[in-house]
């Protein structure tokens, strides 16, 4: 598969990282050589989302409610 493009180097700041488009835009931009740092809302889904991907890239982040109800 040829790669897009290379972000090494760079940062990419996702939120709503641990589902749906979230997840896919952030699991893109690991792929492409970003460090990706994630804002999660609910902070199982980001302990999940971390665990399977940091092995493979370099991924970061922090729960983090970014509305209010």
């Amino acid at each position: 598969m040829r790669k897009f493009c290379d972000l090494s180097g760079r940062i990419a700041i996702v939120t709503g990282g641990a589902s749906g488009i979230g997840r896919a835009i952030a699991f893109k931009l690991a792929s492409l050589g970003a460090t990706v740092v994630l804002g999660v809302g609910l902070s199982l889904r980001f302990h999940e989302f971390v665990f399977n991907l940091s092995s493979s890239f370099p991924l970061s982040g922090s729960p983090c409610r970014l509305r209010e109800r």
